[in-house]
């Protein structure tokens, strides 16, 4: 799926990896799956911060995290938090 393709259903913004901060309170399983996100980025590649519009957390279908965008294609995710 590309960004724009994404982009229309999420608010989204530009991150970084200082973000993608590990919490000592996480699972080892969270850890592993940040660590993992974190592996796949090369230099040329860009993260978002998305969020569901507000709209969709009313209706139980609303989500946040981030994205890996490559070339313009969201190449991996990390979500952080849904309903």
């Amino acid at each position: 799926m590309t960004l724009a393709e994404f982009g229309v259903r999420m608010d989204l913004r530009i991150a970084s990896l200082d973000e993608l901060r590990e919490e000592p309170s996480w699972p080892e399983r969270t850890k592993q799956y940040v660590q993992s996100f974190k592996e796949q980025v090369l230099p040329s590649d860009e993260i978002y911060h998305y969020c569901s519009h507000k709209s969709e957390w009313e209706k139980l279908m609303g989500s946040e995290g981030y994205l890996l965008v490559r070339d313009g294609e969201i190449v991996a995710d990390l979500v952080r938090c849904m309903n």
